[in-house]
């Protein structure tokens, strides 16, 4: 997993490619996962460093988030599936997690390629994600809304034409 680091008012920053510029200011450090755990250590959070591990692939890691009061987790859902998990079950085992940990942390789904995904993380509790415009549009296409909202055009039309 990579660790994220943010200041609230800031955007996710990377730490393998601009920490060295953020950290100084910030007055505090950042590992990777992997020195993280291979150090016992526990990621600075004061001054409102806010944390994502990210690239997260098994619902055994975010009992590593949580344990380092991460605010986020993202596990990378389509990838999880191109490799062969049921990456939609391994999603909602990291929300289980979570909850049974009594953890704050939330897990950000990302890597999301259609909504019926989104449905099912959503009616699960996992409400933060990142996906595409494409995702978006899906959601809105409702033929019976589309419809209606045809109709209700057409009928605002005629109203306007009788009005003039």
């Amino acid at each position: 997993m990579i660790i994220w680091i943010t200041r609230a008012e800031d955007e996710l920053v990377p730490n393998n490619t601009q920490k060295q510029n953020l950290m100084p200011s910030w007055g505090s450090t950042a590992q990777d996962m992997y020195s993280v755990g291979m150090n016992h250590s526990t990621v600075d959070r004061e001054g409102g460093v806010r944390v994502c591990l990210t690239a997260c692939f098994s619902s055994d890691q975010v009992i590593i988030a949580a344990g380092l009061g991460a605010e986020y987790l993202a596990p990378y859902l389509s990838r999880m599936t191109d490799a062969g998990k049921d990456g939609i079950s391994e999603c909602e085992r990291m929300q289980d997690i979570a909850n049974g940990m009594n953890s704050s942390i939330r897990i950000l789904a990302a890597s999301i390629r259609n909504a019926k995904s989104m449905r099912g993380l959503i009616a699960h509790g996992m409400d933060t994600s990142t996906f595409s415009p494409d995702i978006v549009r899906d959601l809105f296409s409702e033929g019976l809304t589309i419809c209606a909202a045809e109709d209700f055009e057409a009928q605002l039309n005629v109203a306007a034409q009788t009005i003039a």
